[in-house]
């Protein structure tokens, strides 16, 4: 039986200790589960197997026998494969050129890399993991989903593909922004990897994954291991205490509030875009389909929907970040016009799926992102009137922001360096402190541990107690149940329901078969 161990595992970033003497194993044929608060250390450990990172002191063998890797390259070809927190793409080059990057050298014929293998292997990969992909589009016109379903594939069939081995695989967070069939899809393909005789690593913080699928599990807290057993003998309050170090709200409190009868603070009336520019609008398939809805001041609403339901496209039309076919949008009675930035200094905020391409800017610091929004002059800007930078009144706030949000970061420490959990609060941190009329998030917990989950939960509601309207989209069920005043149902563009969470007791299985079309369009009020 082959074993991937590590022992004595240490690294530092400067004065700050991210792992401290960690031991643990992979062995072949066994699914081992890593768990932890952000911070704790997960995605460091991985970026050490993985090559990415190289370790201050301690040891990593395979078998017994060093593992000396200079880079991700390196590790895939001794067997260690690594789908990455965010979707390690490039852009602008195109799918199969993505999927097969760093291996051309499997495609080369007479020195000339041979394209028509690529693109056909490419088409087998994506058809084994049911994706409705051209693989010669650029990247960059596939979301966030779509991309990190194809890093899945690329990490799980690439090694059979083209003939490499798969000693073990490294799953870091993988199931943030998929679907509940593409969750299901991935969970499967684990245990194949594990029936072939593959170790696999898996980070997550949904704890039933890791139930569903974990032969053993590792808890880490502050770079530590401060817990280690078969999965059996764990339960979810184990795991929550052991993360967090004392007992962690049950998120089931998180209760919506009583109905307000302030009058609507955002109403979209008509709302629509379509997929193509066809010149005939009968043929045209609308993404968004004359979708109407209103917001009052301080509510929480949540979106659901399956993936291509139209719920993001909503949510970037409302942001000026899409332009609408057809259809307005008002705040506070006057017409909602312009781009992004007009928009924004309006008083919308605009927090973004894709922290690492949207939402921050990773080689920046904690507070020149956090100012990234607010850099004009005005009692929200951190310039004045001759566009003098006030270096001071950024500190100030950074260092508030930092406190409010339990952000464990120093207002210079990069954004990039942080956990996601962090750097999700950073992103909020962005708007938060502009007191916005509108606030529109997507997956506002994706990625995030279960103690930052209630942390995010609990600024939430303090916002939208202060008059904030709060309209986000998410793919977490409970999370709809737990946060939203109100929950709208998206199908096949349209809007085909809306539930008021605060008399009507909602379920998963409900909100699921209105999602998939099993129950007739309603309203409930």
């Amino acid at each position: 039986m082959s074993e991937l161990s590590v022992k004595g595992l240490t690294f530092a970033f400067s004065s700050f200790v991210a792992l401290k003497n960690v031991d643990l194993s992979i062995r072949s044929g066994e699914i081992v589960g890593i768990i932890g608060e952000n911070g704790a250390g997960k995605s460091t450990l991985l970026n050490i197997l993985s090559g990415t990172l190289h370790a201050t002191s301690g040891s990593v063998t395979v078998d017994g026998e060093a593992l000396a890797v200079k880079n991700y390259n390196e590790a895939n070809l001794k067997g260690i494969w690594r789908i990455f927190q965010d979707p390690a793409t490039i852009p602008n080059l195109r799918v199969y050129e993505n999927l097969f990057l760093g291996h051309e050298s499997k495609f080369l014929r007479f020195g000339l890399l041979n394209k028509s293998a690529m693109i056909q292997l490419a088409r087998k990969l994506v058809a084994d993991m049911q994706l409705r992909v051209d693989v010669r589009d650029v990247m960059h016109k596939y979301d966030f989903p779509t991309r990190q379903a194809l890093e899945v594939g690329k990490a799980t069939l690439l090694p059979s593909i083209l003939g490499l081995s798969s000693g073990y695989v490294l799953f870091d967070e993988p199931t943030t922004g998929l679907t509940r069939s593409e969750v299901t899809l991935l969970l499967s393909r684990m245990r194949q990897l594990k029936a072939s005789g593959a170790g696999v690593a898996f980070v997550s913080h949904r704890l039933q994954e890791l139930f569903d699928v974990c032969d053993r599990i590792v808890v880490l807290k502050d770079g530590h291991v401060v817990g280690a057993g078969a999965t059996a003998e764990f339960d979810e309050d184990k795991l929550h205490r052991m993360m967090v170090g004392r007992d962690v709200q049950n998120l089931a409190e998180v209760k919506p509030r009583a109905r307000s009868d302030a009058p609507p603070r955002l109403v979209a009336k008509d709302l629509t875009i379509y997929a193509t520019a066809a010149k005939d609008a009968h043929i045209r398939r609308a993404e968004v389909d004359h979708v109407s809805l209103e917001i009052g001041t301080g509510e929480i609403v949540g979106i659901g929907g399956l993936l291509g339901s139209g719920k993001n496209h909503l949510l970037r039309l409302i942001a000026g970040d899409m332009r609408a076919s057809g259809g307005g949008v008002t705040l506070d009675g006057r017409p909602l016009l312009g781009s992004l930035k007009a928009r924004k200094d309006l008083g919308i905020a605009f927090v973004p799926s894709d922290r690492g391409r949207e939402a921050i800017v990773g080689a920046l610091s904690v507070a020149s992102n956090i100012s990234l929004a607010s850099g004009h002059s005005g009692a929200l800007g951190f310039s004045n009137r001759i566009g003098i930078w006030r270096g001071r009144h950024e500190q100030a706030v950074t260092k508030a922001m930092i406190k409010e949000l339990a952000i464990k970061a120093s207002p210079e420490q990069t954004v990039g360096s942080l956990s996601g959990g962090n750097q999700q609060k950073v992103a909020l941190a962005k708007w938060i402190h502009r007191d916005p009329r509108v606030m529109l998030i997507e997956n506002p917990t994706a990625g995030v541990d279960v103690g930052a989950k209630v942390e995010i939960y609990r600024h939430l509601l303090a916002l939208a107690a202060r008059g904030t309207s709060i309209l986000y989209v998410t793919d977490d069920l409970p999370e709809l149940i737990r946060l939203s005043d109100r929950v709208l149902i998206m199908r096949d563009g349209g809007l085909v329901a809306n539930l008021d969470n605060r008399s009507h007791a909602l379920n998963e299985h409900e909100l699921v078969a209105l999602m998939i079309g099993r129950s007739q369009a309603q309203s409930l009020h």
